[in-house]
């Protein structure tokens, strides 16, 4: 695989299990049991990070993020946390890959985040967006998830950033429906910076579920997806598929997604 392509993680690590000493689930499970689901969700971080090394790493319900955190050295990852409510949002670059220019946080209700990265792919030189994205649970989609990130993506001024061009809008997260599809469906679920249109391409490669269950891994919805508006990933993986996968542990499956460089790398 290309040095040049983007890897991409996106990982739902559900705040009850991370912040286990205010949550129902003790209802269900002993404490011993939830520290034991907390661990796993962080092996699986860590293990993701030394087998795979994606370039980017979006995480939502990051409570007690600082458990995790320093698995990404200062030397070799920007770091960058937001809040909407009670939620912590984390997003991990790699700074040898990307040049950070701007971030942008956002929500699409308190609660549910979203974040806006202006990147710089240090191997091609194109500027692209990356928006880290928790999803609520209202159906309309372009009114509920498009509509609040136009909005923010209007006051990113790029005229004062040297007329940046942006040639791509990668956005990731729990989108909380199959967003896959709706974008196959939907013309209203584009984007738009100035006259350029962003629209998102569907992924026609077999999927599995991502979503959720604790303590099964009968998932029966896909929730959580990495959408590109220049081409259909490369591939989307379901990282429970790993032998060094630990369960039980979030209520989400991690996965991970390979985007095409927008030029050929030379």
């Amino acid at each position: 695989m290309s040095n040049s392509n983007i890897s991409v993680c996106s990982y739902n690590i559900f705040w009850k299990v991370m912040d286990p000493s205010d949550t129902d689930l003790k209802n269900d499970f002993t404490l011993a049991q939830l520290k034991q689901f907390k661990k796993n969700i962080i092996s699986n971080i860590q293990n993701v990070h030394d087998y795979y090394n994606p370039s980017i790493y979006c995480f939502q319900e990051a409570s007690n993020f600082q458990d995790f955190i320093h698995i990404f050295k200062d030397q070799f990852y920007l770091k960058y946390i937001n809040v909407s409510g009670p939620e912590y949002m984390v997003t991990v670059i790699n700074k040898n890959k990307f040049s950070f220019i701007d971030v942008m946080p956002g929500q699409f209700q308190k609660g549910r985040p979203f974040c806006i990265f202006l990147l710089k792919d240090n191997d091609t030189d194109e500027n692209f967006l990356l928006i880290n994205i928790h999803a609520g649970h209202i159906q309309y989609t372009y009114n509920s998830i498009f509509k609040p990130i136009q909005k923010s993506l209007d006051m990113l001024d790029l005229n004062n950033k040297n007329n940046i061009d942006i040639s791509r809008i990668v956005m990731a997260g729990d989108f909380n429906r199959d967003i896959n599809h709706e974008i196959k469906i939907d013309s209203q679920l584009v984007l738009n910076i100035g006259n350029k249109v962003f629209s998102f391409k569907y992924y026609d490669k077999p999927m599995e579920n991502t979503c959720c269950s604790l303590v099964s891994t009968n998932y029966t919805i896909n929730f959580d997806f990495v959408i590109d508006s220049f081409k259909q990933p490369i591939i989307r993986h379901e990282l429970n598929k790993e032998l060094w996968y630990s369960n039980p542990s979030s209520d989400h499956v991690m996965i991970m997604s390979i985007l095409s460089p927008v030029k050929k790398y030379i």
